[in-house]
C-alpha cells in the first residue's frame, strides 16, 4: 500500500478494499486506515 501511494488504488482505498486485500475484520481494517492516515497527516 505506501509503495502504491493514495493513487495506486483505482477509486482510493476504502474498508471494503483493505478487507478483501487483508482478509481481515471490519474492526481491524477501520482502525487501520485511521492510524495510516494520523500517520500521513503527522508527517
Amino acid at each position: 500500500m505506501f509503495v502504491a501511494g493514495v493513487d495506486g488504488f483505482q477509486g482510493g482505498m476504502s474498508a471494503e478494499k483493505y478487507i478483501a486485500i487483508t482478509k481481515t475484520t471490519r474492526a481491524t481494517a477501520t482502525r487501520d486506515l485511521a492510524d495510516l492516515v494520523e500517520k500521513k497527516s503527522s508527517r
